[in-house]
């Protein structure tokens, strides 16, 4: 994100300075979770899920991942969702929510949309 602001056109120096104070540079590792995808008791598919941390040491202490709801790993999880573990009409309602509405996702109706905690 620091990288691209010296490419937006429109921002001045002084927004720009202040954005990457904001923002600042972190240090870190990116670590590949996997997904599973079974058919039965057969694994059928692994996807990874790429996460950047700044703290890998505490990496097995992780109890959940989240994923927004707009990700195009959400996309490829509906596509591999072989044993239909995921409510995909419950998963389009939430999205037309979110359309409509325009509000934060922390404020849409979750109750249709199984969380799978």
């Amino acid at each position: 994100m620091l990288d691209d602001l010296n490419h937006m056109s429109g921002w001045n120096d002084h927004v720009k300075e202040l954005q990457r104070g904001w923002i600042g540079r972190s240090y870190g590792a990116q670590i590949d979770f996997k997904i599973r995808v079974y058919e039965g008791d057969k694994v059928v598919q692994e996807m990874p899920i790429k996460i950047f941390t700044t703290r890998p040491d505490t990496i097995f202490g992780v109890s959940f991942v989240a994923l927004a709801h707009d990700s195009p790993k959400v996309k490829e999880l509906l596509k591999a969702n072989a044993d239909n573990w995921i409510d995909q009409n419950a998963y389009e309602r939430y999205l037309e929510q979110i359309r409509l509405s325009q509000k934060d996702t922390k404020e849409i109706n979750l109750d249709d949309m199984e969380q799978g905690l």
